[in-house]
């Protein structure tokens, strides 16, 4: 065989020689679609599977997620109302019931109103003893009112902080 090929000219020579390598070129081709095809097939195949995890995991923690904020805002809700009440019931025994004893000076009158503010106080203005026109009760009223404002903010804030913790708990339920 090998006398055969010797006795052959070198464009045919050639030629079996670049047949040869095509067939290998095709094979070896062939061998490669073959495997990358599969091997993407088999990656589409796990990647639609992660993002069907991915979609049943948000749509748990937006389930889970729902029932915490309506669970907290109505919580937050009636803790505000029943502030809301106790302050106006408060507010109305202190109009009809406290006596009134006595005026405060202008100088108690500014400090409360500057102190309310966050400012600082002028100690001419703080030192007026001049009678003003509030009275001991309607500055009860006006504590009342404010303590409530403040009753308010601090449930606001324990309900937002409430609902942090029962949204990280959700966050690690549902990614264990």
């Amino acid at each position: 065989m090998w006398l055969a090929f010797k006795a052959l000219s070198w464009q045919i020579k050639a030629g079996i020689l670049i047949g040869i390598l095509a067939i290998l070129v095709a094979i070896t081709g062939t061998a490669y679609y073959t495997g990358y095809s599969k091997g993407e097939n088999i990656s589409r195949l796990e990647i639609s599977k992660y993002e069907g995890k991915v979609k049943d995991l948000t749509a748990e923690r937006d389930k889970a997620q729902a029932k915490v904020d309506v669970k907290e805002v109505v919580k937050y809700k009636d803790r505000v109302q029943y502030i809301d009440r106790v302050v106006y019931k408060t507010k109305t025994v202190v109009e009809t019931s406290v006596p009134e004893q006595f005026k405060f000076s202008k100088g108690w009158v500014y400090a409360y109103n500057q102190s309310v503010a966050g400012n600082e106080l002028e100690s001419s203005k703080a030192s007026d003893a001049s009678e003003s026109r509030v009275s001991d009760r309607s500055a009860l009223v006006t504590i009342t009112e404010n303590n409530g404002i403040c009753l308010s903010n601090k449930a606001q804030l324990d309900a937002l902080q409430s609902w942090i913790r029962e949204t990280e708990k959700v966050r690690v339920e549902v990614t264990k």
